[in-house]
């Protein structure tokens, strides 16, 4: 995941340098100003990371992520002087307990084969399961990067409030700063896994040819999150940060839809009822801002 981010963030300052840096033209916003933004978004991705190394299972990372939208609301009101309606806070936690129900119910559906298979394979291999016990610090990372991210949201509000759009310049400056701050914080683990990825670059039946699978998904998982952060950052200075997270949210919503489809996972009834309440709260919001 650490090569991933850091592929991305290369190809985000090689797309922008041609039209940023080299004309050399001074930047609309100081560039200063970017550095609170920097250090938000490198202490997001490291405390996100640093919950999957304690343990954390991807599922409650996800469930996590879901309350991105309490989470903008209340460092809105705290930081910005937001007064939203009292219906966007029901919709808003609508909305998130519906994600975390399908989010949940999802990884109860999973877990109940996995765990159906491991009992097969101990049988076979006459070796007792094993489990993982609760990892309080993992939480404590994964909540640190939700205010963290949500924390991006509302700078980049306060950015566009005092100088404007300008969304190609902020993309460029913030991860042209990250990246030797990331390569610093994250070298082990950066080591580490270009080591595994390069294992797993050859194919071991032909150790001359290279293993064009594993090129090819990482060039779409590349080009996926940098077309996902292009597109954030531009949403975020047309919109408010509530509505980028709702977006997202949303996005996450539908992202879960598609892998129970398409890996034929189990359709529940509360699956039913989560994505009827996303739904619900997401066309409640719509009214309310109307």
């Amino acid at each position: 995941m650490q090569h991933v981010t850091t592929i991305t963030i290369c190809l985000i300052k090689l797309r922008g340098l041609p039209f940023g840096l080299l004309n050399s033209p001074p930047p609309v916003i100081a560039v200063h100003h970017y550095f609170p933004l920097v250090l938000l978004n490198l202490g997001s991705i490291l405390s996100n990371s640093a919950s999957l190394n304690q343990g954390i299972p991807i599922p409650l990372n996800m469930i996590f992520k879901s309350s991105s939208l309490i989470a903008n609301l209340f460092l809105g009101v705290l930081f910005l002087h937001h007064r939203p309606p009292p219906g966007k806070y029901c919709a808003a936690v609508v909305i998130t307990l519906g994600l975390i129900l399908c989010t949940y119910e999802d990884y109860r559906v999973r877990r109940a084969v996995e765990e159906q298979a491991e009992v097969v394979m101990a049988e076979k291999m006459d070796t007792p399961g094993h489990a993982t016990g609760s990892q309080p610090l993992g939480i404590a990372f994964l909540s640190l990067s939700l205010l963290l991210s949500a924390g991006i949201g509302i700078y980049q509000e306060s950015l566009v409030r005092r100088f404007g759009k300008y969304s190609d310049e902020a993309l460029l400056y913030v991860h042209l700063l990250s990246l030797p701050l990331f390569c610093l914080v994250a070298f082990s683990d950066l080591l580490h896994h270009w080591t595994i990825f390069t294992a797993c670059l050859f194919d071991p039946c032909s150790p001359t040819l290279p293993n064009y699978l594993t090129l090819i998904l990482l060039l779409c998982t590349v080009a996926s999150q940098f077309g996902c952060i292009s597109c954030v950052y531009r949403l975020a200075t047309e919109c408010t940060s509530f509505t980028v997270s709702l977006v997202v949210t949303n996005r996450k919503f539908l992202s879960l839809m598609f892998s129970i489809y398409y890996f034929g996972n189990v359709f529940t009834v509360k699956h039913y009822l989560g994505s009827g309440m996303v739904f619900a709260g997401t066309l409640a919001i719509s009214f309310i801002w109307s």
